[in-house]
This record gives structure tokens, sequence and C-alpha cells, in this order.
């Protein structure tokens, strides 16, 4: 785990406190067991391919325990697993290479996240171990939590709420957990996050990464594994969200440049939403810019979960690692809201390139939720990628995924599974 290694043994395990103990014995009889579990089914289909359509059937499990603070310390750790049941498909660790489409849910079994949180410090939680960060909108730094495994870090995070209003957070990580099961390290990411709420339903942020890559892998003129950056980079932007009575609002725009061993790359990202709430529906309109190529690479999102943008077949992960080399426009407008107990989110995107070349073609969005019990959820959703004809770089065929989905999560505290 090379630097990391020997901060996390240097520091003590823990997590955050679900009570306070009085003695040793109590860190575990208040401590809590928390379960998740899903079900989930992906099709996956692409017009004109030479490889049969996929279809995965897999079961994510993660578990884990808490343990209560005694001294400003807790303790966390969590199993993960996930396993293939139906595995006609690529899963991109070699299994169905060549034969299927892509699904990227391999077998994985690891230690997800195994931390420590110190709390002694006044309004502050330091947490040193494998974790999950979280950024702002998980543009950039995120878990990639729609995947059956998610992506974690090798980091110590510090948290700080002792000014009113204010929200500090850095972090230094040296290594990503990726969501294919493998480990990817860096000579360092530095995260800064600073979060002011300027007035009850608006908030101010302003961040700031690091990305400095594995020199040993460099130097042997390697690349790191699929899933994570490539590149070295510095990003600093600034982002806006809230609302105005039924209006809702989220405008990010961030800048990147040379750090570490890039050189002659500045690029830039924007990304407006505006929706208005009506009764149980919320229509919205947005629009995301991601740069072009700048002699070496284009804009890159680093970590973020992109599933979550630029619609959902995954057309465009490559702005992970900043591998979109004519860059992205994505106009698209959306609708949220509930009918008759169930969640409904409908999205159209249209998407051009910044080059200037022929439109990358269009996407249809569609996902349905509901919560059968309190801990079970069930859901379908629904992609369908347009491709342009004209284009001749992968982005002219259609492409359909479909999921279905069930969702299992439960927390207890230890002392009550005895009574």
């Amino acid at each position: 785990m090379k630097k990391f290694a020997t901060c996390f043994l240097m520091s003590a395990l823990a997590a955050t406190a679900a009570e306070k103990a009085n003695d040793f014995g109590e860190i575990f009889t208040k401590g809590e067991l928390d379960l998740k579990a899903r079900l989930g089914y992906e099709h996956a289909s692409v017009q004109g391919s030479a490889n049969d359509d996929a279809n995965a059937l897999t079961l994510s499990n993660y578990v884990g325990f808490r343990t209560a603070e005694i001294g400003g310390l807790s303790f966390y750790a969590q199993y993960h697993s996930n396993q293939r049941v139906v595995s006609d498909y690529n899963d991109t660790e070699g299994h169905g290479a060549g034969e299927y489409e892509v699904v990227a849910d391999p077998d994985v079994t690891r230690w997800q996240q195994v931390y420590a949180d110190f709390t002694l410090i006044p309004d502050t939680k330091v947490r040193v171990g494998r974790q999950v960060i979280l950024q702002n909108d998980v543009r950039f730094i995120g878990n990639i939590g729609w995947r059956q495994t998610e992506q974690t870090f090798d980091a110590v995070s510090i948290t700080n709420k002792s000014i009113d209003k204010l929200e500090l957070f850095a972090a230094y990580a040296d290594k990503v957990n990726t969501i294919f099961g493998n480990s990817v390290e860096y000579d360092h990411i530095l995260m800064f996050n600073a979060k002011y709420k300027l007035a009850e339903t608006h908030t101010l942020t302003g961040f700031s990464y690091f990305v400095d890559g594995d020199e040993d892998l460099k130097a042997k003129g390697g690349t790191a594994h699929k899933g994570a950056t490539t590149n070295d980079s510095a990003t600093y932007g600034v982002r806006v969200d809230g609302k105005f009575d039924d209006f809702i609002y989220d405008a990010t725009f961030a800048y990147q440049t040379d750090y570490a061993d890039s050189d002659d790359n500045e690029t830039m990202f924007t990304h407006l939403y505006g929706g208005y709430k009506m009764g149980d529906w919320t229509p919205g309109l947005g629009y995301m810019f991601i740069d072009e190529r700048d002699e070496n690479f284009a804009f890159d999102t680093l970590f973020s979960t992109a599933h979550k943008f630029n619609g959902w077949s995954d057309r465009f992960l490559g702005t992970n690692g900043g591998n979109l080399a004519d860059g992205l426009q994505d106009y698209y407008i959306d609708l949220k809201g509930s009918f008759m107990g169930n969640k409904v989110v409908l999205a159209y995107h249209y998407f051009d390139d910044v080059a200037g070349n022929d439109d990358y073609g269009m996407e249809y969005n569609a996902l349905v939720a509901r919560k059968l019990t309190d801990n079970l959820t069930a859901s379908v959703k629904a992609a369908y990628f347009v491709g342009n004809d004209d284009r001749g770089d992968g982005y002219a065929n259609d492409d359909m995924n479909v999921w279905l989905r069930l969702d299992y999560a439960i927390g207890s505290k230890i002392g009550d599974l005895f009574k």
C-alpha cells in the first residue's frame, strides 16, 4: 500500500461512532451492523456489433460493522462480494471477452472499507484508511455506486466544521480501488473542498484536485488500469446550487491545467442546470461542456461517478481519464417526479462535440423505482442511444441498455439483536 500502509498502521482503526462506549466491551455491544444487498439484471445491445447481446445477473453484497466510540476513536470495516449468477456478458476482466457486450461487473471479493475515525479535535473528524469519498455532486470525485462494486480510496481525510456555515474538507490518497476489483497506485491525489452556506437554501463551494500518477508506471511507459485517470492534472472549480421557492439551480465551472509531469494542457468545464417544481413533477433543462483535447488530453473528470451524467448508456465514460478527444456538449431536458407511489425520471440528451465535427447523437432515458418495504426497493431503468451514422469513431451505432434491480439495506445495533 506504499505510503498509505505506514500511515494506516500508525493511526489505529475506526469509523463513524454509533454511540459512545463507557468501556472496551461496549465498543462492540453498542456497535452497529449494516448490510446492503443488490440483485441486478442488465441487458446491453449494440447495433451492428459482432458481439452477442449481454445478459448479466449479479448479486452484490456489503456487510459492515461499526464500533461505538471510545476515547475519541471508532472503527469501521466492510466486506464486499459480487458474484455472477447469469454470466452471458463481457465483465472487462477476461470473462466473455470477444463474445458478449460489456457489463462492467466482474466477480469481486475484497475488504471494501476499513478505516479509523478520530474525533477528539472539536468539530473535526480525521478518517484514516480505505474509504468512500463523495465530493459535491460526484462529478469529479465519487464512488460509482451504480455499478455492483463501488470505488474507494486509500486515504487520510479531514472534515472540519468549526466555522459557522462553513465545511472544510481535505484528503490525501495514494491508491484507488476500482469497480473492476483491482487497485491503482498514484504518487498522490490531493483533494480540497470548501462548502459555505450562503443562505438556508443556497450553497457556494470551491474545490481543487491535484493528481500525480505513479512515477514507476510512467517510467515504464505504462498506463493506469481502466477506470482511473492516467493524466497528471490540477483542477480548480466553483459550484453554486440551491433554490428560490420552486425554482432550483445548479452551476459548476472548472479549469484544468498542468501539474507534476503534465505539460501544455489547459481545458475548461461548465455545467448549468435549472428546474421548476410543479406539484409532484419537476421539469429541468441542462447544459454540460467538457473541453476537447488540448495537446495531450481533453478535460479529465477524474474519479467521478460518470454514469450519473451524459446519459445512462455510458457512451461518454471517456470523460474520466480525459480520453474524449473531441470533447462533449450535452444539451438535455429531464422530468422528475412521482406517480402512484413510484419515483419516475425521464430524460432526453442531444450530444455534440467541441472540436467542430459531426454531433454524436441523442439519447432517451427512463427510470421507475418503488419502495416495497422500509428496506427493499425495486427499480426498472432503460437507456437508448441513437448514434449519428455520419460519424466513423464508434458513435454511429445505436445502443440499448435495460436494468432490473432489487436493493435491500438494513442497519441494526448489535445489542438490539440479543434483546
